[in-house]
């Protein structure tokens, strides 16, 4: 069991650090399209720009995360804000309950 669970989070971790690399691909294309034409749209390519930087520090984010939950040197013992970590968690998998017609209400936190 706790193969497959940590299977399904490493995929759902690999389909969250890819759609932000999708997009900053796509965007890029766009860049190079816009930046080669006669005359180039400097307007639409700065924009695509921004988006490649803020899907970049997503992909960022979440590597940092992870990298962050799997440190095996640092055993401190810190303070968590539990609504925030769960807010990450459902930001993490939030579109593979999507891609899984999963519904996930959370109640506000205390």
């Amino acid at each position: 069991m706790r193969t497959t669970t940590v299977g399904e989070l490493a995929a759902s971790i690999a389909h969250e650090v890819n759609q932000p690399l999708a997009a900053i691909v796509t965007n890029g294309n766009a860049c190079l399209r816009w930046l080669s034409a006669k005359p180039p749209n400097l307007h639409e390519a700065k924009s695509a720009l921004e988006r490649i930087v803020r899907d970049a520090n997503r992909a960022a984010e979440v590597i940092a995360r992870i990298r962050t939950f799997l440190e095996r040197g640092s055993r401190q013992r810190i303070d968590v804000d539990v609504n925030q970590v769960v807010s990450d968690v459902i930001a993490m998998v939030q579109s593979e309950f999507r891609s899984k017609a999963v519904s996930l209400i959370r109640p506000p936190a205390d």
